[in-house]
């Protein structure tokens, strides 16, 4: 169920797009989640494997804990340039749990753009994968509010591993006594009329975005869990049962066999619908219906583009790619081009008749 679908404690449900004065995103999100009974569901998958809501609460903790354990306080800035693997949710929401505030930026950008945007959002903490690491190296110094930098990856070139951090203290139940209204993160534009801006967000926007666009808009609903087909022999094969996972919330996608593939060095995504295609028939497949939706949109585009490109040259091919346009049902295309054609040449004729009578007087 959505947020706003909630019973609340006096037993009436929330309407639609409703936020507490008190609120904090990281929280309700995630034990809304918990309380549902998708502990051991998957949240989260990436190259190192499969991560349940359960532990990526538990992370999400854990790295609150750790924030505040480096002196980093409500309302201070924590610039994250993470590629996408578990540790982004853990340290997004980690911050928002924690009140602090998460600056995500784009991880394609230049070493001007970064050293603009730390200094701007005046970070006391830069949370970096390892593969990105070369970009920030000398920014770190140029950085006079920066304190801590934490690595996501296996070296922590001389600074603080994110599993490390995570790991070393047990997590504390603690929630930051936000509000809707406190500073949840920040979202650099992309600076195309200037340097880049910092727009700021609050606890509520998630909330809304999810209740008011993303359930009745993007249609994203309840995950629907996909087993493989099982052979049969003289008949068909049998139809996928389907089982109702969780709402998207940190929602699961489809696993891959080479999952080191599936995520390159620049943290640039692949086309997640054909993996989850490519694991329908060898194993489980998890999928917002949203995003499929979107895929099949992208191929009736792609379709409807090629088609609009095979009448614009259809006048001036020859005889055997006409034939090929009636077998593909362009043929009514190919007249109004043929029509379009005759009537651009019949004022051409016009113009030039009356010019000829022109100067014959």
């Amino acid at each position: 169920m959505t947020v706003a679908e909630r019973v609340a404690g006096t037993g009436a449900a929330e309407p639609v797009g409703a936020v507490p004065r008190d609120y904090n995103f990281a929280a309700d999100v995630l034990q809304s989640n918990l309380d549902a009974g998708r502990a051991n569901k998957p949240a989260y998958i990436d190259a190192r494997g499969t991560h349940t809501y359960g532990q990526l609460a538990d992370r999400v903790a854990r790295f609150g804990t750790a924030l505040r354990g480096l002196g980093i306080k409500r309302e201070e800035r924590v610039l994250i340039a993470l590629l996408d693997t578990v540790d982004w949710p853990t340290a997004f929401l980690g911050c928002l749990k924690a009140g602090i505030v998460a600056v995500p930026v784009n991880t394609l950008l230049t070493e001007d753009d970064y050293l603009f945007m730390l200094a701007d959002s005046r970070a006391k903490c830069l949370v970096v994968s390892e593969a990105l690491f070369s970009r920030f190296e000398k920014l770190i110094k140029q950085s006079p509010d920066l304190e801590h930098v934490i690595v996501s990856g296996d070296s922590p070139h001389g600074y603080r591993l994110f599993e490390d951090l995570i790991g070393a203290d047990e997590p504390e139940p603690y929630m930051a006594p936000t509000t809707c209204d406190d500073i949840a993160f920040w979202l650099y534009t992309s600076g195309s009329t200037g340097k880049p801006k910092g727009a700021v967000h609050v606890h509520a926007s998630l909330k809304l975005t999810a209740d008011l666009y993303g359930t009745p808009v993007a249609g994203l609903k309840v995950m629907l869990r996909m087993r493989p087909r099982k052979a049969t022999s003289g008949r068909a094969p049998a139809r996928r049962s389907r089982k109702p996972l969780g709402r998207i919330g940190g929602g699961p996608v489809a696993p891959h066999a080479d999952a080191q593939a599936a995520v390159d060095h620049q943290g640039m995504g692949v086309d997640v619908a054909r993996l989850v295609r490519q694991q329908e028939d060898a194993g489980v497949a998890h999928f917002p219906a949203g995003a499929l939706a979107a895929e099949r949109h992208r191929r009736r585009a792609a379709g409807a583009a090629s088609r609009r490109v095979a009448t614009h040259r259809r006048v001036h091919q020859p005889r055997q790619h006409r034939i090929a346009a009636d077998r593909l049902g362009l043929a009514g295309h190919r007249d109004r081009a043929r029509q379009r054609h005759l009537r651009r040449l019949r004022r051409f004729v016009g113009r030039v008749a009356r010019l000829v009578a022109q100067r014959g007087q």
